[in-house]
């Protein structure tokens, strides 16, 4: 059928030119469809074709491009695929490996022919002799070695019995009111009972000038104490100190004359702490006194055994002519007791 319209060919039952649009039956063209207008030959000077003008009509009529597809056809036959040959070769690589696995099955295990035999022992091995030996040094004979390692232990042996001996329980009672020394004309004291030339100083030392004559007034009375008592001669105590702290040692060197005896004292240790002072001649100061005394008779042999002694003391001092003299002594053997003087 050909379009009145362009002149297009069209294939049986086409109902509208497939390339101007229009409708080629007539009966379809004069019903309109619903919403649409009838078709009408467009106004003069307007195209009708999307893409341009008609082409140019030539007598020829130009074969439809449009073919109707052939009826189909079923396969006579449903397909099944070939069957593998057995004996036909797998196909070759395209890379020119082999076809065949290149590492066939490992071979089944099959037990040793032969048993292993130890080979027999050779001689005894021995590091290599890289190494110079050492000669023993004999310049320094092993006796001397031996007597030096038995002095040390000595030392070491003096050393222990020194610090138990150091460490021993303190004794709670006071054998007199003071620690004292020996006496005038007893026979002298042998040298091992002389006491040390100085305490060992702890505690607080002043820094000015009131603070350190305080200290050296306490030293200078402690001093004189341990000659008075070990000599029985009240003269030490003279410009040392004054009111009670005087008579209460010279009752006690009247006591120990009367009993034929004097005592041999050694100030260990004295902790000072900071001094007061209570007005313009008045000061006090606190010390905490470790002591260790020892009674004999005239003749020289001991009275009493020793006793180590820790005091904790309060002493009060007056100046007088420029000096500080120690006034009272308040002493107790706790830190909070009630003084024994």
């Amino acid at each position: 059928m050909t379009c009145s319209n362009c002149g297009a060919a069209n294939a049986p039952g086409d109902k509208f030119c497939p390339r101007c649009g229009i409708a080629l039956d007539p009966s379809t063209a004069a019903t309109p469809t619903w919403g649409n207008a009838p078709q009408t030959t467009p106004p003069a000077g307007r195209s009708e074709y999307i893409y341009g003008a008609p082409p140019a009509t030539t007598d020829a009529i130009p074969p439809s491009p449009y073919a109707a597809p052939s009826a189909y056809s079923p396969p006579a036959a449903a397909y099944s695929p070939p069957s593998p040959s057995p004996t036909s070769a797998p196909p070759a690589s395209p890379y020119g490996a082999p076809a065949t696995p290149p590492y066939g099955p490992p071979p089944p295990y099959s037990a040793p022919t032969q048993a292993y035999t130890v080979p027999p022992p050779g001689p005894a091995w021995r590091p290599p002799d890289t190494l110079t030996p050492v000669a023993r040094r004999t310049n320094v004979p092993l006796g001397l070695i031996a007597v030096l390692g038995a002095l040390l232990l000595i030392g070491l042996a003096a050393a222990a019995v020194f610090v138990v001996g150091s460490n021993r329980p303190r004794a709670t009672a006071i054998a007199t009111v003071l620690p004292v020394s020996s006496p005038v004309g007893g026979g002298g004291i042998p040298p091992a009972q002389q006491p040390p030339a100085s305490p060992v100083v702890g505690g607080t030392r002043p820094s000015d000038a009131v603070g350190r004559a305080i200290v050296a007034a306490i030293e200078a009375n402690n001093t004189a104490q341990i000659a008075a008592f070990r000599n029985l001669d009240a003269k030490a105590l003279t410009g040392k100190m004054s009111g009670k702290a005087l008579q209460a040692n010279l009752d006690s060197i009247t006591q120990m004359q009367q009993k034929g005896q004097y005592e041999d004292a050694r100030l260990l240790k004295i902790d000072y702490q900071e001094p007061r002072v209570l007005s313009a001649g008045e000061a006090s100061i606190r010390t905490v006194e470790q002591w260790e005394s020892r009674l004999y008779s005239k003749d020289g042999t001991p009275a009493q055994a020793a006793q180590t002694q820790t005091l904790y003391e309060v002493y009060y001092l007056i100046q007088q002519n420029g000096h500080w003299l120690v006034n009272q002594v308040d002493i107790s053997t706790t830190p909070d007791g009630t003084p024994v003087q």
